[in-house]
């Protein structure tokens, strides 16, 4: 995962400090979430990073997208379509839901005979 955000000026010195700290500091979140020290979850709601990370997404949306997700994961996706809708209605540039309902679309939005809950995606 990756955010920008303003950085001051530092020397090269200092960057790679920085990215080594970085580095570490992530490794040790990852560590703990393994070892279940901490509730991811709990760190999304209280990190200021990632509080301005997910700043742009309303409540409503984060609510409608997860209703579709569940819906498109369990096949039911003329159910998945509906919220997916009112999420792209909240947030019209969100690539991810634009994503969804373009694949989905594309077989009229009946899942394969075969749907596992999730797409394969190849290079």
């Amino acid at each position: 995962m990756t955010y920008d955000k303003e950085q001051p000026k530092l020397s090269a010195k200092e960057r790679k400090i920085q990215k080594i700290q970085n580095r570490i500091q992530r490794d040790n979140m990852r560590d703990a979430a393994f070892k279940h020290q901490i509730e991811m979850s709990q760190t999304f709601e209280s990190n200021k990073d990632f509080q301005k990370m997910r700043a742009p997404f309303t409540k409503e949306f984060l609510k409608a997208y997860s209703n579709g997700f569940k819906k498109y994961m369990k096949g039911s996706w003329s159910e998945a379509k509906t919220f997916f809708e009112a999420a792209k209605e909240l947030k019209p540039d969100d690539q991810p839901t634009s994503n969804l309902l373009q694949f989905m679309g594309g077989t009229n939005f009946v899942p394969p005979f075969d749907w596992k809950g999730y797409k394969f995606f190849q290079e």
